[in-house]
């Protein structure tokens, strides 16, 4: 259990929500804290895969993503894609890993 206190803005914001969506509070905060957890974990990913730190493979892993969901996120945000030798190397570990 994690209890922490919020701002009166947000607390009254994040009420106004919870009854336009007919949710419990609780829900509703929990479904943000999911997407934002979620939400990070790709922008790490992210920047490791940008700092070459990771293959594309092993950051859609980190991310939790499917390489093609990985592949639309790069997309999207209009990273290049940048794919060594080395790269298919990890990635193909990493699938035989996974699978």
């Amino acid at each position: 259990m994690v209890s922490l206190r919020l701002p009166g803005d947000l607390r009254r914001e994040i009420e106004r929500l919870a009854k336009r969506e007919g949710k419990d509070k609780s829900e509703l905060i929990r479904e943000f804290l999911r997407r934002a957890v979620a939400s990070r974990k790709v922008e790490l990913a992210l920047e490791a895969y940008q700092a070459r730190k990771v293959s594309l493979g092993k950051a859609a892993e980190l991310a939790d993503l499917s390489l093609w969901e990985m592949l639309d996120v790069l997309r999207d945000r209009r990273i290049p894609l940048s794919y060594s030798a080395e790269d298919l190397e990890e990635d193909l570990r990493t699938l035989g890993e996974l699978g």
